[in-house]
């Protein structure tokens, strides 16, 4: 859920939030239109304060329809955790 969603649906407001998560109305309102992404700190206490609803992908994107995890078990079985160069 995106960051500006979840204050809507909370009826919360943009200054509201920023007290709870220890940050100004200016960066929230910064994160809620993705012009800058929270740093880990911040992402962490986005999470916490939207209870899980608002997480770093909600800020990247990722597109996890492209990603194949049965691949990523592939790999493991593989390399066996074991380190190679190219």
């Amino acid at each position: 859920m995106k960051l500006e969603q979840w204050i809507y649906v909370e009826k919360m407001t943009t200054t509201e939030f920023a007290k709870l998560v220890g940050a100004n109305k200016a960066s929230i309102h910064r994160y809620m239109y993705e012009m800058v992404i929270p740093s880990k700190e911040m992402m962490q206490s986005i999470y916490v304060a939207t209870r899980g609803a608002v997480t770093a992908n909600d800020f990247y994107e990722l597109d996890y329809n492209l990603f194949h995890f049965d691949d990523v078990i592939n790999m493991d079985s593989r390399y066996n955790g074991e380190r190679y160069d190219d």
